[in-house]
């Protein structure tokens, strides 16, 4: 190699290298960063309800949450202390329980069904998502997916068609009263998995 080509290799290799990770650091970030669209909606759910309140009038708590799914309707509850449910409406008005869980929501994305659940009450706070699935005899089973430390709420939709969600995460010092909270942010992918979400890196495009 000569004098001129060797000096051309020195020269183009550290441009080469910072171009390709200044890349990687682009499709990184753009990964993280994530914009909320939109909240999801349950007017219409609420509405339907009758407007249910946290507080019971019966043993039985009204569905606050609806979805058309697996020939039937998954509706869920949430009566806070009091407790909810997540039930499946067959067409012939049979119902089978799911899930004795406070519903926050039910969602239904390209691979599957997802329903989150949370309770938060004096200074305690847990959650869990739950995936439904139906089985070869045609009956619907909820199943553990993911554990969470605190209630999720204020769901949105991502311009990406992924679920963003809070998470108010109240662990105690040891050996005392004093609480610690702090708010988490997660996204659920489409594909149903949980991921970890900076809020720092959560914008809201939204007026």
């Amino acid at each position: 190699m000569t004098g001129a080509a060797s000096r051309y290799v020195r020269w183009w290799f550290p441009v080469l290298l910072l171009t390709s990770l200044t890349a990687a650091a682009v499709a990184w970030v753009d990964g993280w960063i994530i914009t909320a669209s939109e909240p999801l909606n349950d007017a219409a759910n609420a509405s339907r309800s009758g407007g249910t309140t946290d507080a019971p009038h019966s043993s039985f708590l009204a569905p606050r949450h609806f979805l058309q799914a697996f020939g039937g309707e998954l509706e869920g509850s949430d009566g806070g202390e009091f407790g909810g449910h997540l039930t499946f409406l067959h067409p012939d008005g049979s119902t089978d329980l799911l899930l004795d869980r406070d519903v926050r929501a039910i969602v239904q994305f390209p691979s599957g069904v997802a329903v989150l659940t949370g309770l938060d009450h004096l200074g305690m706070s847990s959650g869990a998502i739950y995936k439904i699935d139906q089985k070869s005899n045609g009956s619907l089973h909820a199943s553990l997916l993911h554990p969470l430390r605190g209630a999720p709420d204020n769901f949105r939709w991502t311009t990406r068609g992924d679920l963003l969600f809070d998470v108010m995460v109240r662990p105690r010092l040891r050996h005392t009263f004093i609480e610690r909270s702090s708010s988490q942010c997660f996204v659920l992918t489409k594909e149903i998995r949980l991921r970890r979400q900076w809020c720092a890196l959560v914008f809201n495009n939204q007026p």
